[in-house]
Parts: C-alpha cells; sequence; structure tokens
C-alpha cells in the first residue's frame, strides 16, 4: 500500500547530499592543513631565530680567543719578516758600519738626520728609509745625489718632503727611499769563519807539500 507524507516540506527530513558533505570535509581539511601548515612555518622560524641568537652568543664568546689568536699571528708573521731580514743581511754581507758612515759623511751641513730604518718589502727589494729635516730644501738634492754617487744603493728617491714652522722657521721635513744594490766583491765583509777556514785550507795544502 503506497503511504502518503502529509507533512510539510519545511518539516520532512532531508535527504544526505553525500557530494556536498565530500565537499565540506574537503574543505575543513584543507583550512586544517594549512593551519598545521602555518603553525610549523612559524615554529621554524621561532627556532631560527633562536639558534641565530645562539650562535651570535658563541661568536660574542669566542671573539677575545680570535682577537688573541690574529694577534699570534701577526707577531709570527713579523717575525718571520725580520728574520728574512736578518737572513738576507747575513747573505749580503753588507758591511753596515761602513754604509752608515758613508751616509753620514755625504750628510750636507744644513740638513739632519732624524731616523734610518732598514725595510724589506719582498724577497728582492730592500729599501733603507731615510727621514730628516732641514731649513734649506735645495740641500734635499744635494743629499740625494750624494747618496746616488754611493755603490750601495741601486736608486735613491724623495718620497715625502713637507713644510712646518718650528719658533717662527720654515723647517721641511722630508723621507728619501734608498734600495739596496748588489754589494761589490770588493766591499763585501769576509765572516770571520771563512777566514779560519781558509787559514786551514792553507795550512793543510802546506803540510801536503811538505
Amino acid at each position: 500500500m503506497q503511504s502518503i507524507n502529509l507533512l510539510p516540506l519545511e518539516l520532512r527530513p532531508k535527504k544526505l547530499d553525500k557530494r556536498s558533505l565530500f565537499v565540506r570535509s574537503g574543505v575543513t581539511l584543507g583550512v586544517l592543513a594549512c593551519l598545521v601548515g602555518y603553525g610549523s612555518f612559524l615554529v621554524k622560524i621561532y627556532m631560527s631565530q633562536k639558534e641565530g641568537e645562539r650562535i651570535e652568543a658563541e661568536m660574542a664568546a669566542l671573539q677575545p680567543e680570535l682577537q688573541r689568536v690574529e694577534a699570534i699571528e701577526k707577531e709570527i708573521s713579523d717575525n718571520r719578516k725580520k728574520a728574512e731580514i736578518l737572513e738576507q743581511l747575513r747573505g749580503a754581507r753588507i758591511p753596515w758600519s761602513q754604509v752608515f758612515s758613508d751616509v753620514k759623511t755625504v750628510t750636507p751641513e744644513a740638513l739632519w738626520l732624524a731616523t734610518v730604518t732598514l725595510n724589506t718589502y719582498d724577497a728582492d727589494k730592500t729599501v733603507l728609509e731615510i727621514e730628516g729635516e732641514t731649513t734649506a730644501f735645495e740641500q734635499v738634492g744635494v743629499f740625494i745625489l750624494k747618496l746616488r754617487s754611493l755603490p750601495y744603493f741601486s736608486s735613491v728617491e724623495l718620497v715625502d718632503a713637507r713644510d712646518k714652522d718650528v719658533n717662527f722657521r720654515w723647517v721641511t721635513r722630508f723621507k728619501v727611499h734608498a734600495s739596496l744594490a748588489p754589494i761589490p766583491q770588493g766591499l763585501q765583509v769576509v765572516p770571520k769563519d771563512g777566514k779560519d777556514e781558509a787559514k786551514k785550507n792553507s795550512s793543510a795544502r802546506g803540510g801536503e807539500g811538505r
């Protein structure tokens, strides 16, 4: 027997729309996934910030140690350069007492020296840096010409000259670079060990002759 539903339309039970249910469930899951992903992203940012702060704190704690290591490395480098200079001077056998004596001899009377420094810029370039003062600038030119006449230098150049007022007098402060040249054989200093060795060889030859 056929039944008739006499309830009004708004009170009648609605049929389940599976498609609409699936769509709503999918949207809900998508929103939840976005929220979870966004939360994970925020957590990663927070952890990265904390890691950065930790690294900065460690770097700040290590900074004094790094500075100490850099200072030690610089000291080692300076000592190596000094050792290289000493080795070069020893190998060149330069008669420094004679060099300074000749430099003093060619210094004009109206000019006085302040500092004389030996600098090595590379393996093949050693420069004698001379600083001084004069009340007559033309004497600097005379001094340079006389230095160029010495056999110890391959070139002599004026690298700086400045005027200053000293007790109401103009004084010129100058700097000269004199590059060392290979020392002629006749000017080289023969080490004492070499003399002793030569004497020993001479004595040995004499003994063999007898």
